[in-house]
């Protein structure tokens, strides 16, 4: 019986586990974590995009209340539908050029800037 019970430990297998099951479960384990890492910086980006946006149209309406209650007296009503119509026209200008990837405004600038100078030519004939 002794016998036995030596030759049952002798059978047993002692070694450390198989690294490459191991390995596979890892692979496995590192896969999930990274897309579940992906996932979550999505949801964050698209959290942060929503936040950005909702933060920049209350700063504008901010904006435009406040130039609203700081009132210009003019001397002529014409004198104050161009202003007006000038500063709608800057307002607009700088919605677009926020709205514009920031690698590419130094070229969309360089656009405005152009036609600036072609309208003001247009307008002085």
């Amino acid at each position: 019986m002794a016998e036995h019970a030596e030759e049952s430990l002798l059978l047993q297998d002692d070694s450390l586990p198989d690294k490459s099951s191991d390995g596979a479960n890892r692979s496995s384990s590192d896969r999930d974590l990274h897309d579940t890492f992906s996932l979550f910086k999505l949801y964050m980006d698209g959290k942060m995009d929503s936040l950005e946006s909702k933060l920049v149209r209350e700063q504008d309406a901010m904006s435009k209340k406040i130039k609203e209650e700081v009132s210009i007296k003019f001397k002529h009503e014409g004198n104050r539908i161009q202003f007006k119509f000038n500063e709608e026209i800057v307002n607009d200008l700088n919605k677009l050029y926020k709205s514009i990837p920031s690698k590419q405004r130094h070229i969309v600038f360089v656009l405005f800037w152009i036609c600036w100078i072609k309208l003001k030519a247009v307008i002085s004939l």
